[in-house]
């Protein structure tokens, strides 16, 4: 059988190292395999945070869930990214201060949790006299896991 240098599998694009065939190649000789990307996307769209009613912290928080439609098998790396009217992309979870009833509060603009089966993000919409973020967001889930 002639030896096979490249050849593009269910799993994506395969090229052998020279000398190599890409069927039986060890993934030490391989130029490039599927199997070396770092992190892949299983999943990516949009989601809209609406209000709900989950009681403290989070009565200043509109939510958004995104069920995964087949379980990881531990929770996956996510990202998210606001989508601004403006064309801003908030990427940050940075802090506010604010002082209510005699003490500072230190609150995320955005929170992001991450489950084997769902991403729920909580985006801040309260303000006193500042910018609400967006209710639409662009997520990113990728097949590495946290474990």
């Amino acid at each position: 059988m002639a030896t096979l240098e490249a050849r593009i599998s269910n799993a994506g694009i395969e090229i052998a190292k020279p000398g190599f065939d890409v069927r039986t190649a060890s993934l030490a000789n391989m130029a490039f395999s599927p199997n070396l990307v770092a992190m892949r996307v299983a999943l990516e769209g949009t989601i809209t945070a609406v209000p709900h009613s989950e009681g403290a912290p989070y009565t200043a928080y509109y939510k958004a869930t995104k069920v995964f439609p087949t379980p990881f098998p531990d929770p996956p790396y996510a990202l998210v990214a606001g989508i601004g009217s403006d064309g801003t992309s908030y990427q940050a979870p940075f802090v506010i201060n604010t002082a209510g009833g005699g003490f500072l509060e230190v609150t995320p603009h955005f929170e992001l949790n991450t489950y084997a089966d769902r991403i729920d993000l909580y985006v801040m919409q309260w303000s006193a006299g500042g910018v609400l973020l967006p209710t639409t967001w662009k997520y990113w889930i990728f097949q590495n896991t946290l474990y």
